[in-house]
């Protein structure tokens, strides 16, 4: 199998939830960039109204400012990647997405997690996020693989599509 169409197809079938992605969405409305010290006001804000969306499927990689401290260190290593998504119009952070546990040497492999705050949840918005950071990971990362936990059925479409 050709390991370039499998990864384009990856990121289509993630990016969109197994579909096509939507023609009629209007592009470049997020941005992506690592977190920083200025954010924590933000980032914590943020995760506070989120708490009913989240519920008990999500665990903020912070929510006090010494906890996003940790957070920041540990994005420092060469073993973990964060981006905040941010809406282009307001600047607000609409969500994350952390590529973890980066496994170097033949395999160059990840995981892959990710999550929306509210109000920005259930827009469409993440998607976009989501191609930036899975072109980040492939092209400057130099990945081969990332997995993600959201929706098993996403690394078997992706698979069969590009196949």
């Amino acid at each position: 199998m050709d390991i370039a169409a499998y990864n384009r197809s990856a990121i289509l079938c993630l990016a969109s939830g197994g579909g096509q992605l939507n023609p009629e969405m209007p592009k470049e409305q997020v941005i992506i960039r690592r977190p920083m010290t200025g954010d924590c006001a933000a980032f914590l804000s943020a995760v506070r109204r989120s708490r009913t969306l989240h519920g008990s499927w999500i665990e903020p990689k912070a929510r006090t400012p010494r906890e996003f401290a940790e957070y920041l260190k540990r994005l420092s290593t060469d073993r973990h990647c964060g981006s905040l998504v941010i809406h282009r119009s307001s600047g607000d952070i609409m969500g994350v997405i952390n590529i973890n546990d980066v496994i170097r040497g033949a395999f160059q492999s990840a995981s892959l997690g990710y999550y929306a705050f509210a109000p920005y949840a259930g827009q469409g918005l993440m998607h976009e996020g989501l191609l930036l950071v899975l072109e980040h990971a492939f092209r400057n990362l130099k990945l081969h693989r990332l997995d993600s936990l959201k929706d098993a059925g996403l690394c078997e479409r992706a698979f069969h599509a590009a196949s």
